[in-house]
């Protein structure tokens, strides 16, 4: 009832995993801007353009090729003793990537999830409640794996002219995070919202997310800057969700938990 009156207009920063929490609320109105016809269509997904998208990105595992630590060939691998306590990951319970890491095992695990983040505990150094935390430690050599984006070399490469941290691509796929945009149903500035809806999702707009929020842009015709260049461009994307979002993040840190003991 809060969000019905709330003073905002618009939400930016939901992303796919939350989607489905957020449009059973019935806070956000239908829109469809002029732009929407130019977002690639795979990454609609409330018909009803409640929600709409402006950037993408597919997790993946970051290594640091200085740390004397070989590249783990898959998911599975990060689960073997040479790894042990060497990568970084982020809470489901806290952390959009955290939840999108366990959507990504669910993918790939189905039911036998539970049993790979037991074996994946022991790997595990730290489990931070966000990303920042996380990708901090990890560039200050705490450890040589990190959960993150295949993006996140890209801004290695603009603003340090470094190679060093390298998207690892799993032959299982990755799963990917879509974040959304809506207008809310109680907004009182309806069409400036939707005008900045609009332009979030122009060719203009979107040419400037690749290096400020180092994901793809929504936009098929947008642009990509030359930092991009050292991301991986065979990633096959994963249709993922979390299976129980009430439960399941809760059950993937008391499972971790344990094998800190």
């Amino acid at each position: 009832t809060a969000g019905k009156k709330a003073e905002a207009d618009l939400v930016v920063g939901l992303d796919d995993n939350l989607a489905s929490q957020a449009l059973g609320s019935g806070l956000f109105a239908a829109t469809k801007p002029a732009n929407l016809a130019s977002v690639k269509p795979e990454l609609i997904i409330d018909e009803k353009n409640r929600l709409l998208p402006f950037d993408y990105g597919n997790f993946t595992i970051i290594w640091d090729s200085e740390s004397g630590i070989a590249p783990p060939e898959n998911l599975e691998a990060l689960t073997r003793p040479e790894y042990a306590k060497k990568i970084i990951i982020m809470d489901p319970r806290t952390s959009t990537p955290g939840l999108g890491f366990l959507a990504w095992t669910q993918a790939v695990y189905k039911d036998a999830w539970k049993d790979y983040w037991k074996r994946l505990g022991p790997s595990v150094l730290a489990m931070t409640p966000g990303w920042d935390t996380g990708y901090g430690l990890f560039t200050k050599g705490e450890a040589p794996l990190v959960l993150s984006y295949t993006t996140s070399p890209a801004y290695h490469k603009a603003y340090e002219e470094s190679e060093r941290y390298k998207a690892l691509v799993f032959p299982e796929g990755h799963s990917a995070q879509i974040e959304l945009a809506g207008v809310l149903a109680a907004s009182r500035r309806r069409k400036d919202a939707e005008k900045f809806l609009d332009f979030l999702l122009s060719a203009e707009a979107q040419a400037l997310l690749p290096e400020t929020q180092w994901m793809y842009p929504a936009n098929a015709s947008a642009t990509l800057p030359p930092s991009f260049s050292v991301v991986p461009a065979n990633i096959v994307t994963l249709k993922a969700g979390i299976a129980d979002p009430k439960n399941d993040p809760e059950t993937a840190a008391s499972i971790l938990a344990e094998a800190a003991r």
